[in-house]
């Protein structure tokens, strides 16, 4: 997976789908993979918690409403899969 790529999992009974905006390198912080994206993306990271062992991405996902942000989620790698 890289930058650009359409993805989508499911989280919380509740499907998703988004676009992997950044890549977390192994034991790296989401937080600091998140900051060259600047005020682009809305200030809350969903799927927080420890730091992975595993490459991971941060992916934007739109949300309801015309003057929202595109939230940023931190999902486990093994939930994502391709769009078609």
């Amino acid at each position: 997976m890289q930058i650009g790529d359409k993805i989508k999992w499911r989280s919380s009974n509740e499907d998703k789908e988004g676009v992997i905006v950044a890549v977390v390198p192994a034991g790296s912080d989401p937080y600091t993979a998140a900051k060259p994206l600047g005020t682009a993306y809305g200030s809350l990271l969903y799927g927080g918690g420890q730091n992975r062992s595993h490459e991971s991405y941060l992916v934007a996902v739109e949300t309801k409403g015309t003057r929202s942000k595109p939230k940023l989620y931190w999902p486990r790698v093994s939930l994502l899969r391709g769009t078609t």
